[in-house]
């Protein structure tokens, strides 16, 4: 069986951050390794199964961040590059599979729904169907039509959410037999400031529940192709106004800008936090992205990568290297009002994993924080940091 590494268990509330030497981002290798070197250091074997040395009976399945970009030359119509920090890198998902594997995982799933509808041409273009083929692993498409989904690829999940009572993920994800690693992209989003562990989440949930950057009240208008009544709180929409309110009466930061559908985005993201059953996060921030997440931004070779049980924790550090207070952020400050993690980068145990072994941080300007600035409700004129 595979389990987390001892370092890990003895430090369970804590963030580790290792970098790495990228010099290129077309590089192979150097992603595929930085991948297999943190997940050496994040997971271990707990002995062997029946069914041979080492071997796991469960399913792996780990979710990146898989996304095309939408921007196209005027003249020839081609898809322009100069994107690739907008999804996970797919050699450095390669390197963890191969780790999972030298650990006794048999059956590994690289599962997302992040991207277009079927998935295929994306899992093309950013190279997951080549690793798939060459590390043998399955894809899965978490992507379908709105009320296509049928009642054996979902797993309602019940939570005690502001927006959410259950939440349908889409299977394999909340099976009880599968080990989840949530493996995002480091960026940033024109709504929710981040886009990492806590937003990569919306990929997992069933197609009409999951566009959490839309007015809150919108969920209602796909008819009787979603099951409101099961999945939605009762008067949720005049739940979300309400506390809406206080936020922006209370001064907190920018919460007055976008109006009550920033508050349904970062209530919707919690009931996500509090409803997936996660065994690990890992964030590739080798290639960083600024910007809106998608269309407008660059990317950055910032060489980092983060890794930790709490989603919300992970989400923090990352989002204060990024140069980000996450005490500002929507999404982290309601994350921190309803328990979910703690969000004050000074208070989460840190530790650098170098060559040497790990250390203890006592400050993250150790780590050196990068400039990743967000077009604030999709402003491109001017970078703004929360």
């Amino acid at each position: 069986m595979i389990e987390l590494a001892a370092l890990v268990r003895e430090h369970r509330d804590a963030v580790f951050v290792r970098r790495t030497r990228v010099k290129s981002y077309t590089a192979r290798k150097p992603f595929r390794q930085a991948g297999y070197d943190l997940a050496c250091q994040m997971m271990a074997a707990a002995g062997a199964a029946a069914d041979g040395p080492g071997a796991d009976p469960r399913t792996f399945v780990l979710k990146p961040n898989v996304v095309i970009s939408r921007i196209r030359d005027k003249e020839t119509g081609r898809l322009v590059g100069g994107d690739r920090g907008i999804a996970t890198d797919a050699y450095f998902v390669a390197g963890i599979v191969q780790r999972l594997q030298e650990l006794g995982a048999r059956k590994i799933v690289i599962a997302e729904g992040g991207g277009p509808t079927p998935m295929a041409p994306a899992f093309k273009c950013r190279g997951y169907e080549r690793v798939a083929r060459e590390m043998g692993v399955e894809l899965a498409d978490l992507n379908k039509d709105t009320g296509t989904y049928g009642a054996d690829e979902i797993n309602w999940t019940p939570v005690d959410g502001v927006v959410f009572k259950e939440i349908p993920f889409v299977r394999p994800v909340n099976d009880p037999d599968v080990v989840f690693i949530n493996v995002p992209t480091m960026k940033t989003h024109n709504l929710g400031v981040i886009s990492l562990c806590g937003k990569a989440l919306q990929g997992t949930i069933e197609m009409g529940y999951r566009h959490f950057c839309n007015d809150i009240a919108s969920v209602y208008g796909y008819g009787d192709k979603v099951d409101a009544e099961r999945a939605y709180q009762p008067g949720m929409v005049e739940h979300v106004q309400k506390l809406f309110e206080q936020h922006r009466d209370a001064g907190l930061p920018r919460w007055d800008q976008e109006g009550p559908k920033y508050e349904g985005y970062g209530q919707r993201t919690c009931d996500a936090v509090s409803g997936i059953n996660s065994f690990y996060n890992i964030v590739e921030g080798i290639v960083g992205r600024d910007g809106t997440a998608f269309n407008q931004g660059e990317d950055h070779l910032c060489n980092l990568t983060l890794a930790g049980e709490s989603i919300v924790s992970v989400d923090a550090v990352t989002a204060y290297l990024m140069g980000h207070e996450p005490a500002n952020i929507g999404y982290l400050k309601l994350a921190s009002e309803r328990g979910l993690g703690q969000i004050d980068p000074r208070q989460i145990p840190v530790y650098l994993l170098t060559d040497d072994g790990p250390q203890v941080c006592t400050s993250l300007e150790e780590v050196g924080r990068e400039k990743l600035g967000v077009y604030w409700r999709g402003d491109g004129s001017k970078y703004v940091y929360f």
